[in-house]
């Protein structure tokens, strides 16, 4: 692996980053042997592009996740026909047909879409998306109105974690939330955020490990020339014969769309090449 400086990668007029030859450089240098290639499998990516799955595939599974505890409806449906859960969402806010939706409306939703999962409110989404704090707070009206039982799921979450003092993840994860009776109102916010949070990004650390355990074994099992080289996020790359790419990436494909059984489907992109990068 070759390791280089920030002054390194300079540009040499302006001496700003250039953030796509940093990303290939540390891609390209997961090197397979010349005998091998690497196959990258990547989780709840949906219909964002597949340049970027990696970067969005925690993001994706945990909304995923947010449609099986909440139940909600429209949610479910959403990503049952599979479509882009961030043009839906536009869609429903902005009062439009999916095809009418803008680029700048859809980036609004998406930043609404996590936003909501994370605990952020009128004033932290008026600086994300650069509009009055009283719009701000029309959005998240429209979102909880769209769709009911997140608003409700959340509540139940943070009613839960005050009860107990902590979250659960849906494979049974506990996580210790303190702070959620601070008299400060700065530290109690803090810990509802992270309380509202904590079982949708933990049930995504637990599935990645229960998949990784998994492919594991069945590569032993069934694929012993091939190895399972790299976690990034909820992403996985694997070494193997160029040969047994097919085989390969079959069975993690296979092996991650079925390591949990909810009422939305766990999907999964999966490419190859002779590097990360090319994978990617």
């Amino acid at each position: 692996m070759i390791a280089r400086t920030k002054s390194d990668l300079a540009d040499a007029d302006t001496g700003a980053l250039v953030e796509d030859e940093i990303r290939a450089l540390v891609r390209g240098s997961f090197l397979a042997n010349a005998r091998l290639v690497a196959v990258s499998a990547v989780t709840g990516a949906g219909l964002d592009a597949l340049k970027a799955a990696l970067t969005r595939a925690a993001r994706g599974l945990e909304l995923r996740l947010l449609a099986h505890l909440s139940g909600d409806e429209a949610l479910l449906e959403t990503f049952r026909r599979g479509e882009d859960i961030h043009r839906a969402t536009a869609a429903k806010i902005f009062g439009l047909s999916p095809a009418a939706v803008r680029p700048d409306q859809r980036r609004s939703a998406k930043t609404i879409n996590f936003g909501m999962l994370y605990g952020m409110g009128p004033f932290a989404l008026a600086t994300q998306l650069g509009v009055p704090r009283a719009e701000a707070k029309e959005f998240i009206a429209a979102y909880f109105e769209r769709f009911p039982g997140i608003r409700a799921c959340l509540d139940s979450i943070l009613e839960k974690a005050r009860a107990t003092g902590g979250t659960e993840t849906i494979f049974g994860r506990v996580r210790p939330i303190p702070g959620l009776h601070d008299r400060n109102h700065s530290g109690r916010a803090n810990a509802e955020r992270m309380a509202m949070s904590a079982p949708f990004q933990g049930a995504a650390a637990d599935l990645i490990k229960i998949v990784m355990l998994r492919l594991e074994a069945a590569l032993a099992r069934e694929i012993p020339e091939a190895r399972l080289l790299l976690q990034v996020h909820d992403g996985l790359v694997l070494e193997c014969p160029e040969a047994l790419a097919g085989k390969t990436a079959s069975l993690a494909k296979a092996t991650m769309e079925g390591a949990a059984t909810l009422p939305v489907p766990l999907t999964v992109d999966v490419d190859q090449g002779r590097n990360w990068a090319q994978a990617k």
